[in-house]
């Protein structure tokens, strides 16, 4: 058997062999978390060898803390809730945890996260490898079977889209948090749709109908509208417009439209039970900064921008000083040199009237309002109407809708000959290479040496030549290689969750835990959250955690001045800190507070066990030790009973 063949094989069974795949992964625990910063916490161990099994490949990320600290062990706490919607364990009062980035819950909102049931049925280590194995999965498989449909089955184009969705420095640095998992439920809809609307057998339809509720219902329940409108709206007019193209091949009959009646409304139905059900906590997420009181308005962008950020290549092994790694992650794409030879692929379209012209069409409008809104800004009123003013993260999704451009476009010049002369397919990447490095800026240069980003520009403009002149395999296999070296690097492979777990200290809380799980902890000092969050993974009831939202409890008994304190909570990491007289509140960053409590608040809060650093506990130890009794030490941090 041929190499062509086994891959047409494979790709004809793509979904078992995903499954497959993903069930191998999860029985040996393997997951992407950087959960393994806790090692660095905690250095003191339970098993050594243990310690040295649970790394496989490359490094933890510190800077995706929305990972480790936050997301990771709020579903890891939900054990101990027995997986109800309500809980308290990061909190003095009762937070929904459904809202509180969508964590496992025995819910009917589960359908829309399947994601979630590794933890529900097989417990945290498991469940860890489960979400995080079938997002990544899913990913690459819902990104292949859009790009599948758009292209015609292009297999080639089809292959190099995937890796650049898949591998695109914005999934890999966004992996867990909101952002990735609201573009597979995009691309997962897209595609989910376009079959069941083309589907021709009963069978397909009962199939795909599930899929499309469980899709629908995880899309708008992702509940991250920076991504979720620009998602929606490109998912929108693509699928008008494929259906368009491929109208021969839409079966729509009464039978179908009963189909499409019964998603539509069972969806809605789990939607809207959800969201009456949660009126009350809604109505305090509207009343945030954030994403209540939203208003973008774009225009904060600059040309530069709609190329591919040049931190892409390097930015796994060298952090960036301007921004945070995270936040200057993007997609790579070739959009601009699209635009610039877009003329002449839709004239070649239109002069054979093929129906493609449609897709293009609706791609290169899509892309160049993005632009717009960027570089340009829009009004108020239109930012209103279109609800792009909640899309604050514009050039996420520009990435991802000029990713699709670009491999939408060399599916066209692959199956369209001489749309280039000759002449041309060396000057349009040699023009689009010089433009780009015009716009290279100092910020640039500092954060690498100028040979290096020539190497990168370099390295992408080969990619396009090489498409350009129709060297297809070479193009994906130099694509597939430089994607990988992008995104593959990013996150770690590891095995289980022993970071969490294979400590005296976690034994320590475990015991404690068993004894009452409802007495509160409350660590104090700079590393109150990171340690706070490591406790809440170990099962403990802990205050100085993450807030999706108020906690009105929580405020009430703090006696915060009650016109502000909603200001303080659209997202934020709560940091105590122990100092004399009436409790202060401060916004050290968009996303983190610092509360200065008086020691005399522990007993108003009623906390039980506090957790310090021994540098902070010295700072103020005056202040506090008379009313403590230590209970535990363990590398450098005390826990004392109040």
């Amino acid at each position: 058997m041929s190499l062509r063949e086994v891959v047409l094989k494979v790709v004809r069974f793509r979904w078992l062999v995903a499954f497959l795949l993903f069930v191998v992964l999860v029985c040996f625990k393997v997951h992407f978390s950087s959960i393994g910063v806790y090692y660095e916490v905690f250095p003191t161990v339970l098993n050594q060898e243990e310690k040295e099994k649970y790394k496989k490949f490359g490094e933890d990320r510190k800077i995706r803390s929305d990972e480790w600290m936050v997301h990771t062990p709020k579903y890891f706490a939900q054990k101990n809730n027995d997986f109800r919607m309500y809980s308290n364990r990061g909190s003095l009062g009762e937070i929904n945890e459904v809202l509180d980035y969508y964590a496992p819950v025995k819910d009917l909102t589960l359908i829309g996260k399947p994601f979630n049931l590794g933890y529900i049925l097989l417990g945290n280590e498991y469940g860890l490898s489960f979400y995080f194995c079938m997002l990544l999965i899913l990913l690459f498989m819902t990104a292949f079977e859009m790009l599948y449909i758009l292209t015609k089955k292009s297999l080639i184009a089809s292959l190099v889209g995937m890796f650049l969705i898949g591998f695109a420095p914005a999934m890999q640095w966004w992996l867990v948090p909101h952002i990735t998992i609201v573009f597979v439920y995009a691309m997962g809809l897209f595609s989910a749709s376009y079959y069941f609307l083309t589907s021709k057998t009963r069978v397909k339809r009962l199939i795909l109908s599930p899929i499309l509720v469980s899709l629908a219902v995880g899309f708008c329940l992702s509940i991250f509208p920076s991504c979720q409108v620009v998602c929606g709206f490109v998912d929108l007019f693509l699928l008008i417009a494929v259906l368009k193209r491929d109208r021969k091949s839409v079966s729509l009959n009464l039978e179908v439209y009963c189909y499409i009646a019964v998603i539509f409304l069972v969806a809605v139905g789990i939607i809207l039970n959800f969201v009456v059900s949660s009126k009350e906590d809604f109505m305090l997420i509207l009343k945030t900064d954030y994403p209540g009181s939203r208003l973008w308005l774009g225009g904060n962008k600059r040309l530069e921008d709609i190329f591919p950020s040049l931190t892409s290549l390097f930015l796994p092994f060298k952090e960036v000083k301007f921004e945070n790694n995270c936040e200057v992650s993007t997609f790579v794409h070739f959009a601009p040199f699209f635009l610039m030879i877009y003329g002449k692929i839709r004239d070649r379209l239109k002069e054979e009237k093929d129906r493609d012209i449609y897709v293009l069409k609706a791609l290169f409008i899509m892309v160049v309002v993005e632009i717009v809104f960027m570089c340009i800004g829009f009004s108020e009123f239109l930012a209103k109407i279109t609800l792009f003013k909640y899309a604050n993260r514009m050039y996420i999704c520009y990435g991802w809708t000029a990713a699709i451009f670009s491999a939408y476009c060399f599916s066209i010049l692959w199956r369209k000959k001489n749309i280039l002369k000759l002449y041309q397919c060396f000057l349009y990447p040699g023009l689009y290479a010089a433009f780009w490095l015009t716009l290279v800026d100092l910020k640039m240069r500092q954060y690498f040496a100028l040979r290096w980003l020539l190497l990168e520009v370099f390295l992408f403009t080969l990619i396009l030549f090489l498409a350009v002149i129709r060297f297809k395999k070479l193009s994906l296999l130099v694509s597939s290689v430089v994607m990988g070296f992008c995104g593959f690097t990013v996150n770690p492979i590891c095995c289980g969750a022993s970071p969490i777990f294979n400590h005296p200290i976690s034994r320590f809380v475990e015991k404690k835990v068993d004894e009452n799980k409802d007495d509160l902890w409350l660590c104090v000092g700079d590393d109150s959250v990171v340690v706070g969050s490591f406790l809440l993974a170990n099962g403990a009831r802990v205050l100085s955690t993450t807030h999706f939202y108020p906690d009105l409890k929580e405020w009430e008994v703090l006696d915060a001045n009650k016109e502000d304190f909603v200001n303080f909570n659209r997202y934020a990491h709560h940091k105590f800190l122990f100092k004399e007289g009436d409790t202060k509140v401060k916004l050290e960053q968009p996303d983190s507070i610092s509360i200065s409590i008086d020691p005399n608040m522990l007993e108003k809060l009623n906390v039980k066990y506090l957790v310090m650093n021994k540098k902070y506990l010295k700072s103020i130890e005056d202040l506090i030790l008379k009313k403590l009794k230590k209970e535990y030490e363990q590398d450098s941090y005390v826990v004392f009973k109040v």
